[in-house]
């Protein structure tokens, strides 16, 4: 190849570039003769080819070994040294590696492209979220949706929840109270649209902060459609929902037509709605008439009516009331002067004073009979997982909810009481459970006398010392359940040592068996009987049956323990003797529709399970069938297989000596307890308070309290004829007692069941042959007369004929 034609690398054709101390400073220094005139080059190499880098590098190795020859050698120097010496004799650093900044061009585009997608995907979900919103209805706005109840035969029976209380006119709403309301609720609520986005970006803010839900945003109008549109529940979808509908009612109404539609339409606890509602009942004043104090407290309720109640929290209003007070202040409502003042009234100022009597204000549509079994139902939907942390009135959601109630069950308990038919007196407080045994679902309550929607509820609410009503589940279930004890287990009755206990008739009765002493309800078995089982055997079996027993005293096994239980657990309990061991939480609500017909999953749950074995279920139904001949003569029903258990407590000593009360003769409680194939039944006799002489019970009003008890389970058993209860097979008698069977004692129960069957036949063949032999001899004797009456005639024949001759 010609030398002039030859291609030359980079530093062979710019000899004086310096590319950023690529050449050593000796080989410039050699070269600044030759181009003493020439400015120094610097220019971007052209392209090139695999080949070409290759013969560049030859000329680069080339170079590089000129420049060595160059340079003056040290052989004294290390080659380390050496090669600092070069670094030092270089025009300049070399150049650093351009950084490749394509990544990061790359992850910008993927993240923009990521939050595009994001984005529309958001926006698809809040359309489809939009289109789920319930249409917006104005007629709506005028009224309540209120909450349809149902029957066991899904018959509906009743509406509950309030209509909308008196409305208040803009002109009777004093400016005090709408600053009030403005300053707590949404005080731009005349400024902004819909949604307030200055408040939406600080509540974004806190909710990023603090979790969702933290704060909140929603304004007026928002509010107003959550309450009539929506439910209460911090999501999302909700949220996005309730601004779309906000602006439809924006679209429809001016703000003060929605303001006045919101005041009207606030809920205040206690079943009251509406701002001038809530001045009657918490004040019993017109609006004009209310003290700053009290503005702020009616102001501040709404946000969470049944935790600011004044009735209820009063300390919790307070601190409500305060708020809005400082918020007046903040917002130049009020002066600071006037704000201290107000902090400085009592809470109960001026409050209508109530108690459960005249507590909830209700529209709802029922008959009497059906009060307590309402308000049951109102309660389990309030406390129920779905709707526990509702701010607003369950009630008036619109749900349509089906329930346990059987009304003819129902009608009877109440026509019993009403009627007083029994004569219970006057003075003494009395509830009533019945549940169905399939399910425990609850068919009939009754409350206490007068009792009111809302109230206090003796059958669900009380926790009562059951005294020996309790036997059953704290001494001898679980001795038959886990001990395997037969029921003529025997049980020394002698005085315990280092107590005073003793049994109801003051004596004691030796070696008894387990079926004697529940017959007639002694008191020193059954704590023998606990002791023998161990508390943590006795506090599982009840809690199977839902009971709670944290007392492991002498007393607990006989219903004197610090535990106390409702007429609904004791009942509950009770249900497993009478179905082959099965429990179920009792309650009246067994399904629940939403106001757009969707099902709540969260009321269909069932947890019906089996907690005791069938054969201790069946052993204790046998014994339970005695007691009718021991203690509860009077709550036995003709013709009826029925299990059923007494129970009466004592006064403690504090109580006797303050009203002088016959600690021996008088009670203060009085239990029954009874099941058949179908239905269990809980009666109890009572006092809430003992506060004064005339609060006890006698012999003779415990009597009564069985003599209720049968009343309604024979007009049960006539409405639902039960079915005699059958023994698992294998439960058998064994030496004299019920008990579960090994397989060597049923082998000889057959063994002697074959010996007797054979011996009864035995004596059957025999006693026909007796009967034969008689009858044979009685033949043979018949004959012989024949015959001799015949003789005789002959001979009376031929007598004649002589002397006729």
């Amino acid at each position: 190849m010609n030398k002039k034609n030859e291609q030359l690398s980079r530093r062979a054709r710019y000899k004086s570039v310096a590319p950023g101390g690529f050449v050593s400073r000796n080989y410039v220094n050699n070269n600044e003769n030759k181009n003493n005139n020439s400015d120094t080059i610097r220019r971007t190499a052209p392209k090139r080819s695999k080949y070409n880098q290759i013969e560049e590098d030859k000329n680069t190795q080339r170079v590089y070994k000129r420049n060595s020859q160059n340079r003056p050698v040290n052989n004294n120097l290390t080659k380390k040294e050496d090669k600092r010496n070069i670094a030092k004799k270089r025009i300049s650093k070399p150049n650093k590696p351009r950084k490749n900044k394509k990544w990061l061009a790359a992850l910008i585009k993927y993240c923009l492209y990521l939050a595009s997608i994001g984005t529309i995907a958001l926006f698809l979900i809040c359309v489809y979220w939009i289109y789920q919103a319930p249409e917006f209805n104005s007629s709506l706005l005028d009224n309540n949706n209120r909450t349809i109840v149902y029957d066991i035969n899904d018959k509906e029976v009743a509406k509950l929840g309030n209509k909308i209380g008196d409305n208040a006119e803009m002109s009777e709403v004093p400016q005090q109270m709408q600053d009030a309301i403005l300053a707590t609720e949404d005080n731009r609520f005349f400024e902004h649209g819909a949604v307030d986005y200055r408040r939406l970006v600080g509540a974004i803010f806190s909710n990023i902060t603090s979790g969702f839900g933290s704060q909140g945003a929603s304004t007026i109008s928002q509010q107003l459609i959550k309450r009539i549109f929506l439910d209460d529940n911090k999501h999302i979808k909700r949220k996005v929902q309730e601004a779309y509908l906000a602006y439809k009612l924006e679209q429809n109404y001016d703000k003060e037509t929605i303001f006045n539609m919101y005041i009207n339409r606030i809920y205040y606890s206690d079943g009251v709605y509406g701002l001038k509602t809530a001045a009657n009942y918490y004040y019993g004043k017109e609006l004009s008439d209310l003290s700053l104090p009290q503005t702020a407290l009616l102001a501040g309720i709404p946000q969470q009516p049944n935790g600011y109640n004044p009735y209820d929290h009063p300390e919790n209003a307070k601190k409500r009331r305060d708020t809005v007070l400082y918020l007046m202040k903040y917002h130049g409502k009020i002066s600071e002067e006037e704000a201290n003042a107000a902090e400085q009234v009592d809470i109960t100022d001026g409050l209508v004073r109530r108690d459960s009597s005249n507590r909830f204000i209700l529209s709802s549509e029922f008959d009497e009979s059906l009060t307590t079994y309402m308000s049951q139902v109102a309660m389990e939907l309030r406390n129920s997982k779905e709707y526990r942390n509702y701010d607003g009135d369950v009630l008036n959601l619109g749900l349509k909810v089906y329930t346990n109630l059987d009304t003819n069950i129902q009608k009877s308990v109440y026509n019993s009481m009403a009627n007083n038919s029994v004569g219970i007196k006057n003075s003494s407080d009395i509830a009533m459970v019945v549940l169905n045994n399939e399910n425990s679902g609850v068919s009939a309550l009754y409350g206490g006398r007068n009792f009111k929607f809302g109230g206090f509820n003796y059958a669900t609410q009380a926790k009562l010392q059951p005294g020996s009503s309790i036997k059953p589940i704290l001494a001898y279930g679980p001795a038959v359940e886990y001990l395997g004890w037969a029921t003529n287990q025997m049980i020394e009755d002698k005085k315990i040592p280092g107590s005073e206990i003793q049994n109801w008739d003051r004596k004691y009765h030796g070696n008894v068996t387990m079926n004697y002493a529940l017959m007639m309800s002694f008191n020193i078995p059954a704590i023998k009987t606990y002791q023998a089982v161990g508390f943590n055997n006795i506090r599982k079996y009840a809690n199977s049956v839902g009971l709670e027993v944290t007392d492991d005293s002498i007393t607990t096994p006989i219903g004197g323990s610090a535990d106390g239980y409702s007429p609904l657990q004791m009942a509950g309990a009770y249900v497993p003797f009478s179905n082959g061991g099965y429990y179920a939480t009792p309650k009246t609500v067994r399904k629940v529709f939403d106001n757009e017909g969707f099902e709540i999953a969260s009321f269909n749950s069932n947890d019906r399970k089996q907690v005791i074995k069938d054969t201790t279920a069946y052993i204790m139904t046998s014994m339970l069938r005695n007691v009718i001949n021991g203690t509860a003569q009077y709550s036995a029903v003709g013709g009826v297989d029925m299990g059923v258990k007494t129970g009466t407590t004592t006064f403690s000593v504090s109580e006797a000596e303050k009203f002088g009360f016959d600690v021996d003769n008088y009670s203060k409680d009085s239990w029954v307890i009874g099941y058949t194939s179908k239905y269990t039944m809980a009666v109890w006799q009572g006092f809430d308070t003992i506060d004064d002489n005339k609060k006890f019970m006698t012999s003779q009003d415990n009597v009564k309290t069985q003599q209720l008890y049968k009343t309604n389970m024979q007009s049960i058993a006539r409405l639902y004829p039960p079915k005699a209860f059958t023994a698992p097979n294998n439960v058998g008698t064994y030496n004299g007692g019920l008990k579960v069977l090994t397989n060597e004692e049923k082998a000889q129960i057959e063994a002697q069941a074959r010996k007797e069957e054979e011996e009864a036949k035995k004596e059957e063949e025999n006693k026909k042959a007796a009967e034969a032999e008689k009858n044979n001899n009685s033949n043979n004797n018949s004959n012989n007369r024949n015959n001799n009456m015949a003789t005789n005639n002959s001979r009376n024949t031929t007598e004649n004929s002589s002397n006729g001759g």
